[in-house]
């Protein structure tokens, strides 16, 4: 089985105090829509798996009968775990996805699962254009490889029995599912992503998703 993992839970402080970007609505539907629809209607997707914050539970369970909503947790990592907890035991391999990811494509859900067939760890990442500097005390210290350097994207896809080996056995916090294969040695292989899955993270990002859309 493979379960599809929508993660709408954040809380969206850089995007507005007042409303959380995945609620936005854009061209008469909310942005974790976009995503969820992609997810729904892919035909090796076999389950559908919501995450979202406690505020938003009873809403989202009410409107979203086509997946199972659960309530994520205060970090990302504990609301992918939360979600781990929640496949089904026939699970063979997971795709984690952010819902402030509204436009990921049909195909790239199609390679993600075909490179899991020999790879424990997928991401789509694209290549950086501009020259990297690492910069300390607002001085240039050192410039990196860019042809060493990847701007990742998801959704991130695993191997279900060895992600969630590995987050039941992390002890410290970070910041996707990515780091956490690679903190116990698991090498993830990079697969070219797209420039329409841009993350959403600013409300002027609303203006470039007119553009996509």
């Amino acid at each position: 089985m493979n379960v599809g993992i929508i993660l709408a839970a954040g809380s969206s402080s850089r995007f507005d105090k007042e409303k959380q970007k995945q609620f936005e609505v854009f061209q008469n539907k909310m942005l974790l829509e976009y995503s969820l629809e992609t997810f729904l209607n892919h035909p090796n997707i076999d389950k559908v798996i919501l995450v979202v914050s406690r505020d938003n539970f009873d809403f989202c369970s009410k409107m979203f009968k086509s997946c199972k909503v659960i309530k994520g947790g205060l970090t990302r990592q504990k609301s992918s775990h939360l979600a781990l907890q929640a496949c089904p035991e026939s699970t063979v391999n997971v795709l984690i996805h952010d819902a402030a990811r509204p436009f990921v494509e049909k195909g790239l859900i199609t390679k993600s699962l075909d490179q899991l067939k020999t790879n424990v760890a997928v991401c789509p990442g694209l290549p950086l254009a501009d020259t990297i500097a690492s910069v300390s005390n607002n001085k240039v210290s050192k410039i990196i490889d860019r042809e060493k350097v990847y701007r990742l994207q998801t959704p991130q896809s695993f191997n279900f029995k060895i992600l969630s080996k590995c987050h039941n056995m992390i002890d410290e916090s970070v910041t996707d599912d990515i780091s956490i294969v690679l903190h116990f040695g698991y090498v993830p292989k990079i697969i070219k992503g797209s420039d329409k899955n841009m993350k959403i993270t600013y409300k002027s990002d609303l203006k470039i998703i007119k553009s996509l859309i």
